[in-house]
């Protein structure tokens, strides 16, 4: 696979997608229920550590393909198809948006997931899906229609006035850039800020790392670069 096939791009409907994944999604949903957005997210080549002869080839590397995914977002749910080589029907698991825990955005350089967690039975479930970083914009938009869907469903009062931006000020570029621009939602106020510097370690060169909290209305945000 290269070129454009390894990009995530997205679909318009049900119907231009591959049989048995419009099958396999159109099962899922309920009578009434509208699809906002669809992504499909081809198979990405990752890297996987496994232990081989012994202690001392324990972290060698070896390459892995992921599945395909079709990632499909409701007012109500998040329904994600699995499309794996092997098997011939694609597995679909949903997220009622009402029961999720946590979302998480990450990248690294090119590398880039989209993750989270939700109750289902009283247990957390959890569910990873990795793309091309040159679409991330797909997957931002869908978090952010995430987000807001949960802070309007909140009924918590919106906070007037202005937004506080100037609290990032005194803050390293990455945060001041990331914070504002990146992780708050359009007219969302900053209430209180904090920032732990990082703390290093005194037996080695590995760190905690550094992070800074908004403070804003209470929502599930999704927070790039691995942090929730």
């Amino acid at each position: 696979m290269s070129g454009l096939e390894r990009f995530a791009y997205p679909v318009t409907s049900l119907e231009d997608l591959a049989p048995p994944v419009r099958s396999a999604l159109a099962a899922q949903l309920m009578p009434g229920e509208t699809l906002q957005q669809i992504i499909f997210a081809p198979r990405q080549d990752q890297y996987a550590a496994r232990g081989w002869l012994g202690k001392w080839l324990s972290l060698r590397f070896f390459w892995q393909r992921t599945p395909d995914w079709v990632l499909a977002l409701t007012g109500e749910r998040l329904l994600v198809a699995t499309i794996s080589e092997a098997a011939g029907t694609p597995s679909v698991s949903v997220a009622p948006l009402a029961d999720l825990l946590w979302l998480e955005l990450g990248t690294i350089l090119l590398y880039s997931w989209f993750a989270w967690s939700w109750a289902d039975g009283g247990q957390p479930r959890q569910q990873r899906v990795y793309f091309n970083t040159v679409r991330d914009d797909l997957f931002w938009r869908m978090v952010n229609t995430i987000r807001r869907t949960i802070v309007a469903r909140s009924g918590l009062p919106h906070s007037a006035g202005e937004r506080r931006l100037e609290v990032f000020a005194g803050l390293p570029y990455k945060f001041r850039n990331l914070v504002p621009h990146r992780l708050m939602l359009p007219g969302e106020r900053v209430q209180a800020m904090a920032y732990q510097p990082a703390i290093w370690s005194k037996v080695g060169p590995v760190r905690l790392p550094a992070g800074a909290s908004d403070g804003g209305r209470p929502e599930s945000g999704a927070p790039a670069g691995g942090a929730r």
